[in-house]
């Protein structure tokens, strides 16, 4: 009978390191001021592949909100002591 194989143990002190994103605000006011460019295009002009785009959320939910139309926006507001103030559908 083989013997069970355990998963090989990370380095002592190895960590996952977040790797800054330089390129998420240019391609946020690209999106934002060209809502009609592409992905692909978008991703060309801040040097990054398309799937990088594809896989950021930051991304993805500037770009849907920078496609979107002024309705599909949440109304509503903050208040002087910070609380929001949210309105539905009438």
């Amino acid at each position: 009978m083989p013997a069970e194989q355990t998963p090989a143990a990370e380095p002592a002190g190895h960590q996952a390191k977040a790797i800054p994103k330089k390129w998420l605000p240019e391609a946020l006011l690209l999106v934002r001021d060209n809502p009609e460019w592409s992905d692909n295009k978008i991703a060309g002009k801040v040097d990054v592949w398309a799937s990088t785009l594809s896989r950021s959320p930051e991304y993805q939910r500037g770009a849907t909100l920078a496609r979107g139309k002024k309705e599909d926006l949440p109304k509503g507001h903050r208040t002087t002591d910070g609380a929001i103030e949210a309105y539905g559908p009438d």
